[in-house]
């Protein structure tokens, strides 16, 4: 679970006050027209809200999960958004490497060729062959059999992603020439279509914009967020890709879509100019999300995502987020509620008043069908952490909801462990929400993490029942 995993929104986050942090006013003036949002162009199908779920390269492997399997199981179905994650924000000369202007720039590129478009073996979606005649293989294959079969679901391509992924956007935002570069990269590779090994255009049409996933930008947040820099550099970056964007014309009657990432965390968020970047966005994710989690080992036990504020030791909710957001300058209806589609652990958790809710804990535990050495050596999250699929059949567990919070948790009081994840309940409630508060809708982290459409579909209905 270590590939793509969002860095958790508790990270820094005690005691803060997100709208004080948030930046309130626009930096640079920045000459770009504001956006039309995309539910509001004439003749477009305009679904009640946007649902957006993003499906990540490595999905193929671990668990096999494929976008031909998501068709299968009916996820695709629910969408206005599929969101591929993630194309890399790398130097030239690789990842790792330190970025220098004009030598070793910052560009966009595939980081998985195998995943993106070598890997022959995918099954094929509606008849499409698994391998295009002018060599296009790959989740990217599958991406252009989707757009055929409904020409309507729009497809974009995340950009950086958690952790370390993010690094070397600040390079890639610093200067005037430096955004130059880095857009015109992404254009050339993912709009244009032009990727290393295959005939000039061949990724032409699939994609119909970007998601900026540069999740902390600013002083005083993770390690990757370089430079002080890094909030008015961010906006900069922005209104680059929204003109570049719309230079490029239109697609399918509505702008390039262009959509960012914005952490719940008040630390995290700090440095983000949200009123500046508002008007330039078709939407933004806010990541309601990892408010409690394995890394604070001995607990509290508390909720990964909860609606409403409920006294947590986060003290995070999706709705102090949005709140604060639209507080900062971002409207209602250009925000998107992010949901997870995995849970987090804790082990040896007395049952106390609340089946295990809100007690201490004596560690992470191991997710199910795993050891700790033998997911070590395979490279994935060992402790406290495991997809919706892998937990919701687990024996010996219950179901429990908090409907005031908006969340859900599995206990197993023989066991002693407990597991915060959302139940199709809980994501029902999140969609309800989305539609009480007039937000433009929710998106789903991720796909593969789902079992046979339980939470996707669930996710539909409280939005169409909201």
């Amino acid at each position: 679970m270590t590939c793509g995993r969002r860095p958790r929104a508790a990270d820094l986050a005690r005691g803060s006050s997100l709208a004080l942090l948030l930046v309130l006013v626009p930096g640079a003036a920045l000459d770009v027209a504001p956006v039309r949002h995309r539910l509001d162009v004439p003749g477009s199908p305009a679904p009640a809200r946007v649902t957006i779920g993003f499906f990540p390269q490595w999905g193929i492997y671990r668990r096999g999960f494929t976008l031909a399997a998501a068709v299968r199981e009916g996820e695709i179905a629910h969408l206005t958004d599929l969101v591929y994650a993630f194309g890399g924000v790398q130097p030239v000369d690789g990842p790792g490497t330190r970025p220098v202007a004009g030598r070793n720039p910052v560009v966009c590129r595939s980081t998985d060729p195998w995943a993106d478009y070598r890997d022959r073996n995918l099954p094929a979606i509606a008849g499409t062959p698994a391998v295009a005649p002018d060599g296009l293989a790959g989740n990217f294959q599958q991406l252009r059999a989707l757009k055929a079969r409904d020409p309507h679901l729009r497809i974009l391509l995340s950009l950086g992603g958690g952790g370390t992924a993010s690094t070397d956007f600040s390079a890639a935002a610093r200067t005037a020439v430096s955004r130059a570069a880095f857009v015109a990269s992404c254009i050339d590779r993912f709009i244009r279509g032009d990727l290393p090994g295959l005939p000039p255009g061949a990724v032409a049409g699939i994609f119909d914009g970007f998601d900026l996933d540069w999740e902390s930008p600013g002083p005083g947040t993770p390690a990757w967020a370089t430079c002080p820099c890094d909030g008015p550099d961010q906006a900069l970056l922005v209104a680059t890709f929204r003109h570049r964007l719309d230079a490029l014309g239109n697609v399918g009657g509505a702008p390039f879509t262009l959509t960012v990432e914005l952490p719940a965390s008040p630390s995290a968020a700090q440095g983000v100019q949200v009123a500046t970047i508002a008007p330039l966005i078709s939407d933004a994710v806010v990541m309601a999300y990892d408010f409690h989690g394995p890394w604070a080992p001995r607990g509290p036990t508390g909720f990964n995502s909860d609606l409403n504020p409920v006294g947590g030791a986060s003290g995070l909710s999706a709705a102090g987020a949005v709140a604060a957001y639209e507080a900062a300058g971002l409207p209602a209806s250009r925000i998107v509620l992010g949901l997870p589609l995995y849970g987090h652990d804790w082990r040896g958790v007395p049952p106390g008043p609340d089946f295990g809710l809100g007690e201490p804990a004596a560690g992470p535990a191991v997710p199910p069908g795993r050891t700790e050495a033998g997911a070590r050596a395979a490279g994935l999250d060992p402790l406290g952490t495991a997809d919706y699929y892998e937990l919701a059949s687990l024996r010996g567990f219950a179901w429990h909801e908090d409907r005031q919070a908006g969340a859900s948790w599995l206990y197993d009081p023989a066991r002693r462990i407990f597991w915060s994840v959302e139940s199709p309940t809980a994501i029902r409630a999140a969609g309800r929400f989305v539609v009480a508060r007039g937000l433009a809708g929710a998106a789903l982290w991720e796909l593969a993490g789902d079992r046979g459409d339980q939470l996707t579909a669930a996710l539909a209905q409280g939005l169409r029942s909201g």
